[in-house]
């Protein structure tokens, strides 16, 4: 063999020699590995029998010298706080700290429910009601006029509740008209001692009036007549009013 090409095998192999010496085997990282991992379970171990809610783990300077260079290793374990499963953290209670106790429990409403008032009697016999027609509102056509409206008030002096259920109204000159007006729901039930006022649109075309059957428009006589369901009379009402040829209404 050559010198030249003896010297560069020799060169090849003291490279190969210190390329292996430079690590260490593989059965001693393993070693160290586990040696490492049996130290941190007794550390975590320790510390969770021992009740400490913080604990620090510093390994240090484990080192390995393996050939010509040393391999170096270290591990800190920073301060983490470890809570016992199934287990409240504690706190920290200063001795001038109040102890905590629950509001106390609302007062339980009473379950007993408020006497009822007997219903008042239905009154059928009427000898304290009073009935007004206050107003009437109307509409002028050039010829003649129609009532439109009735502003009226019903007294209840009665001692108990009445059951009005509608108007006959009647006009001066229409002897042989008597239109019948029903009330309002909300109206046919008036208890003792009230009073009722409000106002109730007629069904169009209303009441047709003219002044060749009524007369003088400036005063014509209207009645109205107030009944119950039994066709019973309440009271009745009589006035003239003013029918004469413009607009009127109950608010005007």
């Amino acid at each position: 063999m050559a010198p030249h090409r003896r010297k560069q095998l020799q060169k090849g192999s003291s490279l190969k020699n210190i390329r292996r010496s430079s690590f260490p085997p593989l059965s001693q990282i393993l070693l160290t590995v586990f040696l490492l991992l049996i130290l941190v379970s007794l550390a975590f171990f320790v510390g969770k029998l021992s009740g400490v809610p913080q604990w620090k783990i510093v390994i240090m300077a484990i080192s390995s010298d393996v050939g010509e260079n040393a391999t170096k290793a270290m591990l800190i374990a920073k301060e983490v706080p470890i809570t016992p499963p199934n287990q409240e953290p504690q706190q920290n209670l200063s001795s001038s700290s109040v102890p905590f106790s629950l509001p106390p429990p609302p007062e339980m409403a009473s379950l007993v429910s408020p006497p009822t008032l007997p219903e008042e009697p239905i009154i059928t016999t009427y000898a304290q009601v009073e009935f007004l027609l206050n107003d009437v509102g109307y509409e002028w056509l050039d010829s003649h006029g129609r009532i439109l409206e009735l502003d009226y008030t019903i007294v209840n002096n009665e001692a108990g509740t009445i059951l009005p259920h509608y108007f006959v109204l009647e006009v001066e000159g229409y002897t042989d008209i008597r239109k019948n007006i029903l009330l309002a729901r909300n109206s046919q039930r008036i208890p003792a001692h009230r009073k009722l006022s409000t106002q109730l649109p007629l069904q169009s075309p209303g009441f047709t009036y003219a002044e060749s059957v009524t007369g003088d428009l400036a005063n014509v006589r209207i009645t109205l007549s107030l009944y119950d369901g039994e066709d019973v009379l309440l009271d009745a009402f009589v006035k003239e009013f003013d029918l004469r040829g413009k607009n009127m209404t109950v608010s005007s």
